[in-house]
């Protein structure tokens, strides 16, 4: 499907994901700054589970927007999108709990709620229009 085709919902998901997706590229990145960081005897402030928190997070990341591309693009495809973000959106409101549970908490949790929450919501409506769809073929 073009993008010019796609109603506002679709076209919010498919632009929301790939910023997702160069995101989540990132965060796998750092994660293996923070293995390598965490292996040298100078650095005291970083653990190894921090870069394993990092790869997890990137790679719950890019799967979520990689669902989200392929959903928007067709909306018979959205179900894995919907359920992505259902644990993604889940994930990073723990993660600003924790985060003010330990007095941490950063603007990147915060964009990464809202972000999730958007693509969450984008994707919920067009697992309605999906669904009303197949409901109104089966007729």
């Amino acid at each position: 499907m073009k993008f010019s085709e796609m109603n506002i919902y679709q076209k919010v998901l498919f632009v929301v994901s790939i910023i997702e997706m160069l995101g989540a590229l990132l965060l796998i990145g750092l994660s293996f700054g923070a293995f390598a960081a965490a292996k040298d005897p100078t650095i005291t402030n970083v653990k190894p589970y921090h870069g394993y928190v990092l790869l997890f997070s990137g790679i719950i990341s890019f799967i979520t927007s990689f669902f989200g591309c392929r959903g928007a693009k067709d909306i018979t495809k959205i179900k894995p999108a919907y359920i992505f973000t259902m644990i993604a959106l889940v994930s990073s409101v723990i993660s600003v709990v924790v985060a003010l549970f330990n007095e941490s908490g950063s603007t990147v949790n915060y964009i990464s709620v809202l972000s999730n929450i958007v693509l969450f919501y984008c994707a919920y409506k067009i697992n309605q229009e999906n669904n009303a769809n197949q409901n109104n073929n089966q007729v």
